[in-house]
């Protein structure tokens, strides 16, 4: 039986050049076409993902040899489907293994990201994170979401989620920590309806949208990015 390669990082930031080169000659790439200091972050992002996802659950092991394509696209996408002010205060709540805000800082160095985990070996992996790549406007928190607002009077003109929770328990955890005019972004995927009619149930006033990828970054067509706000 032969024997399975192991995933390579350098292979897959290959393929993320690749997609860059794509949709910045098509004028779809919504960042500065990315530097070699950025290339090489990416590529030791994915590789210290491939080695942590060893010792701790980061993602799944079906995903090694596609973190560009499974993880990395869906979250730069999102600069796609939605204009992050410059420098605007961003909190990626239950961040995991870094998704989406550790594309997000290295892509859009000018953004204050907050990574907020609960877990504390997620935690120490993304410090590690932002100590090797050198994150300058990042950071990380290990604190519960529902928790911070306790701890903290921070507030963020965007906080975003990936496969975190329910929209009205994302949306109840969001809300504190929300500045007057800032947004909820989830990144869901599948149908919707019955989360959407509760979350509307629980506060009347909030404002949903639904937004699609562009085909260009070649996310799964199930997956879209929803915003919520105030009306």
């Amino acid at each position: 039986m032969p024997i399975k390669d192991k995933p390579s990082a350098a292979n897959q930031v290959a393929r993320l050049q690749q997609k860059f080169f794509e949709l910045h000659h098509a004028s779809k790439l919504p960042f500065p076409e990315p530097t070699f200091k950025q290339i090489e972050q990416l590529q030791k992002y994915i590789a210290l993902l491939l080695d942590w996802n060893q010792r701790i659950n980061l993602i799944s092991p079906n995903d090694e040899g596609r973190i560009a394509e499974r993880h990395i696209f869906e979250s730069l996408a999102v600069l796609s489907a939605w204009a992050f002010p410059q420098n605007a205060a961003v909190l990626d709540l239950g961040s995991g293994g870094g998704f989406p805000g550790v594309p997000l800082q290295i892509l859009r160095p000018d953004l204050n990201m907050t990574l907020l985990e609960s877990r504390q070996k997620k935690t120490l992996f993304l410090g590690t994170v932002i100590r090797e790549l050198q994150l300058v406007n990042c950071r990380v928190v290990n604190a519960r979401a529902e928790e911070l607002p306790k701890t903290s009077a921070e507030k963020f003109s965007i906080v975003i989620a990936r496969a975190v929770a329910e929209l009205k328990t994302l949306w109840e955890w969001s809300r504190p920590l929300i500045k007057t005019g800032g947004v909820l972004l989830a990144m869901k995927g599948g149908l919707l309806t019955n989360e959407l009619h509760t979350l509307q149930k629980y506060d009347s006033h909030v404002v949903p949208l639904t937004l699609p990828y562009p085909q260009a970054w070649e996310v799964d067509v199930s997956r879209y990015l929803i915003c919520l706000s105030y009306k």
